[in-house]
């Protein structure tokens, strides 16, 4: 299926979600946050879609998704967020190019719909304004 690079900072759910999506045959690229997201793209690591927390120690998911929005416009991007203010930080996610956008927390079901859904719709980068 997919190479998936998943940005979490919380372990339980990073092995929740890199279990869940290894179960729905695709390999997945752990990071712990936004700087080890950004050494593995420096190594070479060339995911199909990227799932990217928003909210994490270190490098965010907004460095993490202008990151690959800069240097992998082609990767789509999946943002997640449990902030309570995350409805305002996930819709300023979306304008900034995320593919999808889930509130935590959310059904696995709900994150694989996703998943399948960004990796069928080709990414259009958006001319700044």
């Amino acid at each position: 299926m997919a190479r998936i690079l998943l940005v979490e900072d919380d372990p339980r759910l990073r092995d929740t979600l890199a279990v869940a999506l290894g179960e729905a045959g695709h390999e997945v690229l752990s990071a712990a946050d936004g700087g080890q997201a950004a050494t593995l793209l420096r190594a070479g690591a060339a995911p199909d879609l990227a799932l990217t927390d928003l909210f994490m120690p270190g490098r965010d998911g907004f460095e993490t998704l202008a990151l690959l929005r800069r240097d992998h416009p082609a990767v789509p991007v999946i943002v997640m967020s449990g902030s309570e203010h995350g409805p305002i930080y996930l819709k300023t996610a979306a304008k900034l190019g995320a593919c999808r956008v889930l509130a935590k927390p959310f059904e696995l079901a709900g994150l694989l719909g996703a998943v399948a859904e960004c990796l069928a719709v080709p990414v259009t980068t958006a001319s700044p304004p």
